[in-house]
C-alpha cells in the first residue's frame, strides 16, 4: 500500500500540487542516519545528520549562498536576526 497525503492523496499528487515539493517518503535517507533516528537522541541524530551532510545550519546554507554570489550579507543578516553594524 502507498504512502498516502494528509489529504488521503498519493505523494505524487501531493508534490505536484505543491509546486515542486516532494513527499517525506522521497527523501533517501542514509543507514547511520536511519538507526540514529530509530534508536538514538536528538544529538545523535544531528551528529550522524551533519556526517552524511544534511542539517546544515541556516548561518551555513547563508555563507554558502554569499560566497556563491546568490544572496547579499544583508539578506544572510536579516534571516540571522543581526542587526549590520552601523557605519
Amino acid at each position: 500500500m502507498a504512502n498516502l497525503g494528509a489529504d488521503g492523496s498519493s505523494p505524487a499528487t501531493c508534490a505536484s500540487e505543491r509546486s515542486g515539493c516532494s513527499p517525506a517518503s522521497d527523501i533517501a535517507v542514509p543507514s547511520g542516519v536511519r538507526e540514529a533516528i530509530v534508536k538514538g537522541s536528538a544529538d545523535e541524530i544531528r551528529k550522524a545528520g551533519r556526517a552524511a551532510g544534511f542539517c546544515r545550519s541556516f548561518r551555513e546554507v547563508g555563507l554558502q549562498k554569499l560566497f556563491r554570489g546568490e544572496t547579499t550579507v544583508q539578506e544572510v543578516l536579516r534571516m540571522l536576526a543581526v542587526a549590520p553594524a552601523s557605519p
